[in-house]
């Protein structure tokens, strides 16, 4: 993602309602899959954890930690959870042990990677027996834009392509399914106006007047709801979470994984967010 793209996630992202309503769906979901641990929360990690936001939501319920590849990510996040974001990459360089955790998430990471399927194999094994991994992506190949390629996506999914970076793990698929549903219609029809008119990339991260903003986040919050009890057939993302299983050892090439060390952030500059 472009570096200026963090500073401004930095500044809205607890406020703008995509980033809160999307919040609140995961955080319904886990709170559902995951049952609660006596005496101790379930340790949880967020995979390429951005600017941190989620991690003050997750750590509500959960012993939540961070990693990101980027170091202005990581910095930003930081600022939010201090030493418990640190640098790593996937698949390869991850600075946590296998089986250690209940909670993998990986919030709208996987369309930039370019191995998204290796990516996934390693994030599941550092998973416990039992524990949820949960990941969200942007849906419609048909829908890539200029936005997409000012995010560096590599691409957009369907159910299928989805589905199938599971194949061969030792998982069992809990929840599949579109969702952001109730603006699907005008922002499909933005997407492909400004693909067929090779508009210029924009980024989308001003963040509405409050009344509007109440508004998006209460329409795109509700599907958290919705999602407990049915699965919705369209929508510009997709939600996935999958519940690992005991079936025998780690494969090879994946227990060979280079194991690094944290790496060490330096403090960024103070960040002035115009008000």
């Amino acid at each position: 993602m472009e570096s200026a793209l963090y500073k401004e996630m930095y500044a809205v992202e607890d406020h703008h309602w995509w980033f809160r309503a999307r919040r609140k769906i995961v955080c319904h979901t886990l709170t559902r899959l995951v049952p609660p641990s006596i005496g101790s929360k379930p340790r949880l990690l967020d995979l390429g954890c951005g600017c941190g936001a989620n991690l003050a939501a997750f750590a509500r319920h959960f012993d939540a930690w961070g990693m990101d590849f980027s170091p202005p990510a990581a910095a930003f996040a930081q600022r939010r959870a201090g030493s418990r974001v640190c640098l790593g990459a996937l698949p390869n360089e991850l600075p946590f042990r296998a089986d250690s955790f209940d909670v993998v998430v990986m919030t709208d990471v996987l369309e930039h990677l370019d191995d998204d399927r290796s990516a996934v194999a390693s994030a599941m094994t550092l998973l416990r027996d039992g524990g949820i991994f949960l990941a969200t992506v942007p849906a419609g190949q048909w829908l890539f834009a200029p936005r997409d390629v000012a995010h560096h996506h590599r691409r957009r999914y369907a159910r299928r392509s989805l589905r199938a970076l599971f194949d061969g793990l030792p998982g069992r698929i809990e929840l599949l399914s579109y969702y952001h549903c109730a603006l699907f219609a005008p922002a499909a029809v933005v997407r492909v106006w400004s693909r067929l008119r090779g508009k210029a990339a924009i980024t989308d991260l001003r963040v509405p007047t409050q009344p509007i903003n109440r508004v998006l986040e209460a329409a795109f919050g509700v599907e958290r709801h919705l999602l407990s009890w049915m699965r919705l057939p369209i929508g510009l993302s997709l939600i996935c979470a999958v519940r690992k299983i005991a079936v025998g050892r780690v494969p090879a090439s994946l227990a060979r994984r280079r194991m690094v060390r944290p790496a060490r952030l330096l403090q960024p500059a103070p960040l002035t967010i115009a008000r």
